[in-house]
């Protein structure tokens, strides 16, 4: 497993998560075109992304989710409407791929805000 940290900061914010057979995207506060770059760095495309999981509501995180498939988008109650997302729970367990997802607490000024923790 590795990651790539596409861009961080109050402009946008998006990571990659890769295992064998699994590509994570954690936020999607970016545009298209950065994304695109951003996965062509390590050899990857959008259509190889497998699950977009969500942290927390800010526009810095969510402002690019109409870009990505509601199939395959996660998140806590609250972040994206529930008709976007897959709706989950913290510290409940799921599975996208080869990765094993635990929605954990965190704080931040957010609607339900969360971190991940991944297994693979």
């Amino acid at each position: 497993m590795y990651f790539h940290i596409i861009a961080s900061g109050s402009k946008g914010n998006a990571t990659i998560v890769v295992s064998n057979k699994t590509v994570l995207l954690i936020d999607m506060g970016i545009t298209l075109m950065r994304l695109e770059e951003g996965l062509a760095e390590i050899n990857l495309k959008k259509s190889d992304i497998t699950g977009a999981l969500f942290t927390h509501d800010h526009a810095d995180h969510i402002s690019g989710i109409k870009f990505i498939s509601p199939k395959i988008m996660y998140a806590l109650e609250g972040t994206l409407p529930s008709s976007l997302s897959h709706v989950v729970m913290l510290n409940t367990p799921f599975k996208i791929g080869d990765f094993e997802i635990t929605p954990i607490e965190t704080s931040h000024d957010a609607t339900n805000p969360c971190g991940f923790l991944i297994k693979d």
